[in-house]
């Protein structure tokens, strides 16, 4: 299930998607990482850079973009 963001009672509606039908991990417990974090995670990995020890900035904190990403690189 894909919900197009801004949208009024988003909270709502994200609360009732099914954990295993949330492909964009927006719900309240994903068993999927965001597509983001994930293209972010294949990035890395081809470039070959090793996270652990190194410092990163996000800009941003949203839902689709920087929050995915700050918790990837916080794992």
């Amino acid at each position: 299930v894909l919900v197009q963001l801004p949208i009024e009672n988003a909270e709502e509606l994200l609360k009732k998607i099914p954990p295993h039908k949330d492909v964009d991990a927006l719900g309240e417990h994903p068993l999927v990482l965001s597509p983001v974090a994930g293209a972010i995670q294949e990035v890395l990995n081809r470039a070959g850079v090793d996270i652990p020890g190194k410092k990163a900035v996000v800009v941003g904190a949203g839902r689709l973009v920087g929050k995915p990403a700050a918790e990837l690189l916080q794992k």
